[in-house]
């Protein structure tokens, strides 16, 4: 069940080669950069989603925790990188959250802490779509 999201994944995280052209400035080449990762963020949103269903579907084993969080992860630092703050911030918390109970996805803290994983998804899809 992973095919998909990891591939969803990587091609969110790899999509088209963004490097400057050498006669770019480099204001120019970040620029590029920040709309590439914008046009990126549908097909982001899309494998986040894809990545959360598996979690929920998989009864939140460790495997697929990890994968949401890595997916979670990967948004907040690139967020944050192009200058998306309140993206970046959306997705920080359920990074934190998600990387607080990943040690042990199968304990009854782990299970307590999923209604709470729910809420903060749910706040990073809508800023997702907001972004």
């Amino acid at each position: 069940p992973l095919t998909p999201v990891l591939s969803a994944q990587r091609s969110a995280r790899f999509g088209k080669n963004t490097l400057p052209s050498p006669s770019s400035t480099l204001e120019e080449a970040l620029d590029e950069m920040r709309r590439d990762f914008a046009a990126s963020l549908p097909e982001r949103r899309h494998a986040l989603a894809l990545a959360w269903r598996t979690l929920i579907d998989g009864d939140w084993n460790a495997e697929d925790l990890e994968v949401a969080y890595r997916f979670v992860h990967s948004l907040a630092g690139a967020s944050e990188t192009f200058g998306f703050s309140a993206l970046g911030g959306a997705a920080r918390a359920p990074n934190d959250h998600l990387h607080a109970i990943s040690g042990d996805a199968g304990s009854v803290e782990a299970q307590r802490a999923r209604p709470e994983a729910e809420t903060l998804y749910a706040a990073l899809i809508a800023a997702l779509a907001d972004a």
